[in-house]
């Protein structure tokens, strides 16, 4: 029902297609989107290790978060 907003502390995300289209890659901070859309991303692990927040969250402030270590 809501768009929400997601993103990964610290690591910008390269955007390389949006509905199964390719597009031309950009990179962004977070991305906003409505259910049912869909991206495709590139994730650059290239920090010194650690824990990163995963976050995604309705734009009226409702979410969850999960954490990325590697």
């Amino acid at each position: 029902t809501y768009a929400f907003r997601f993103k990964i502390d610290g690591h910008p995300l390269r955007v390389i297609a949006t509905d199964g289209m390719p597009v031309r890659p950009v990179e962004v901070d977070d991305l906003v989107f409505s259910p049912g859309e869909r991206f495709d991303v590139v994730l650059k692990a290239d920090h010194a290790g650690g824990a990163y927040w995963v976050r995604a969250e309705t734009l009226d402030g409702n979410g969850g978060v999960a954490v990325l270590r590697y």
